[in-house]
């Protein structure tokens, strides 16, 4: 249960920290909260969510993505690539990023059983435009999973661009992946991995 859940916790602060955007820092562990509360609800209210892939992929689309910054994602998980890399080739990357990361929550929705969340003191950055929010995730019978969520504000809204799972970093193991199949095969290839890869987790044409 464990490794479904955890990205289901992901999403689900996602969602409570990211909705409404723009809400000012110090309200934003209320919202996170509120908004989860909501989340959780729905999911305890309508349980044929968890056996509709399509409803659930629109569901974290609309509620959740908006708010994530996969230019900043993507960036970071390419690296020293990224920059090598042409316009094109980095539009195509961030699309398939999006797609596998949603596939991947939309998974987890359908894994949901009661867990709980516990929130812990976040921590700001000296000029107060990064927060790093932790949380422990309780499951009935095993020991709390540490888990931290890394966003920036852009243009005012806070976006999400890293999140840490028991210490793994969700950029860093990405980038650690791709550095190594950069070595086997170019950019080009590695995105139609991507999307061949995307299109297995959703069964859906990528």
């Amino acid at each position: 249960m464990k490794t479904f859940f955890i990205p289901l916790c992901t999403l689900f602060l996602l969602a409570g920290w990211l909705i409404g955007g723009v809400a000012a820092p110090q309200d934003a562990e209320a919202l996170m909260r509120d908004i989860t509360d909501n989340i959780i609800s729905r999911l305890e209210a309508e349980p044929e969510l968890r056996e509709d892939r399509a409803a659930l992929v629109d569901l974290i689309e609309a509620e959740v993505f908006p708010h994530v910054d996969f230019e900043r994602v993507a960036r970071l998980t390419l690296g020293r690539h990224w920059p090598q890399a042409n316009a094109t080739q980095q539009a195509q990357f961030v699309d398939k990023m999006k797609i596998i990361l949603v596939c991947t929550y939309s998974a987890a929705f359908a894994a949901y059983s009661d867990q709980q969340v516990e929130y812990l003191d976040p921590r700001w950055s000296e000029d107060r435009d990064h927060i790093e929010i932790p949380v422990r995730i309780m499951s009935s019978g095993e020991p709390p999973v540490p888990v931290k969520y890394r966003l920036h504000l852009n243009d005012g809204a806070w976006k999400v661009y890293d999140i840490l799972v028991e210490g793994v970093s969700l950029v860093a193991n990405y980038r650690s992946t791709f550095r190594q199949k950069l070595r086997e095969q170019d950019l080009d290839a590695l995105i139609a991995d991507l999307g061949k890869r995307s299109a297995e987790t959703c069964k859906r044409d990528s």
